[in-house]
């Protein structure tokens, strides 16, 4: 009896030893890599007085996009997302992160502050994401499309008034259902968006910086 007892005992331990082994394997971490602003005629001629800088705010998430959890939608609209993989922070700081490297490589503004800075821009950019995630529109094993959604608003600082609000998107395929090829999607996506958006947010600052 106590044979057996111990044997039971040492089967339990094999079995925990198993489990736990498996959900110990890391998660592979993914960042969002900035784009390269190309030259562009239009972004020299915007170029901006040195007086002027802008701090981009505390990205703000739609609801389910606060983690950082590398997120799929299904059919059914429902959110889930990829097991073992996740971004390096939490969507909204890589948004951030990736938007201010983003305008600052645009080089038309000679100060793009992020969130932290304690110094404020003279004016402020909140950018809110209505999607960031791979839709599988054609069911479970398809190859999905990358959607990102973002709202943008520009205000000055001083008096809190709005100059303008700029919605952009992007929807793009993953070559394949591969976790590679979907990173590279959204890598994709997220350039399309940010450099859309750069353009006319510095033209907004002009504009009204020139009526002041």
């Amino acid at each position: 009896m106590k044979f057996i007892s111990i044997t039971l005992f040492l089967l339990a331990l094999t079995g925990c030893a198993s489990v736990l082994s498996s959900q110990d394997i890391p998660p592979v971490v993914y960042v969002l890599r900035t784009p390269s602003i190309p030259v562009n005629p239009a972004l020299n001629a915007l170029k901006l007085p040195s007086v002027l800088s802008l701090q981009i705010l505390h990205v703000q998430p739609h609801p389910g996009y606060a983690s950082d959890r590398i997120l799929l939608s299904r059919t059914d609209s429902s959110l889930d997302f990829y097991a073992g993989s996740r971004w390096a922070e939490p969507l909204p700081s890589i948004v951030e992160t990736f938007a201010v490297e983003s305008f600052r490589g645009a080089q038309s503004l000679a100060v793009v502050h992020d969130s932290a800075s304690p110094i404020g821009g003279v004016y402020t950019l909140r950018l809110t994401i209505r999607r960031f995630d791979a839709d599988y529109q054609n069911g479970a094993g398809s190859v999905p499309v990358v959607r990102i959604m973002i709202d943008a608003l520009l205000a000055r600082r001083d008096d809190r008034s709005v100059v303008g609000v700029f919605p952009v998107q992007a929807f793009v395929p993953a070559s394949s259902n591969r976790m590679s090829s979907i990173i590279a999607a959204f890598n994709s996506a997220a350039g399309t968006s940010v450099t859309n958006l750069i353009e006319p947010v510095l033209d907004a600052i002009k504009k009204d910086a020139a009526a002041l």
